[in-house]
């Protein structure tokens, strides 16, 4: 199992409140300032290959949905 599949099914495996932090620091990752997501997602998992990188945006790009901090 690649690096990439055991984070997803980490992710899969989490309580939704533990979710939902997840999917907002990713969002974060996503729409840091400069918007260089794949260079932050490297610095935040240096051990990922620059595939493996593109494929987790690809992912949580197309599996979550933002998180707004304000929201109740």
């Amino acid at each position: 199992m690649s690096t990439l599949e055991m984070l997803v099914e980490e992710l899969k495996a989490l309580p939704a409140p533990k979710l939902e932090a997840a999917a907002a620091l990713m969002q974060r990752l996503k729409h840091d300032s400069g918007g260089v997501r794949g260079a932050t997602l490297r610095r935040s998992a240096a051990h990922l290959s620059e595939a493996d990188v593109e494929e987790l945006a690809r992912i949580i790009a197309d599996n979550f949905e933002p998180v707004h901090s304000h929201d109740s």
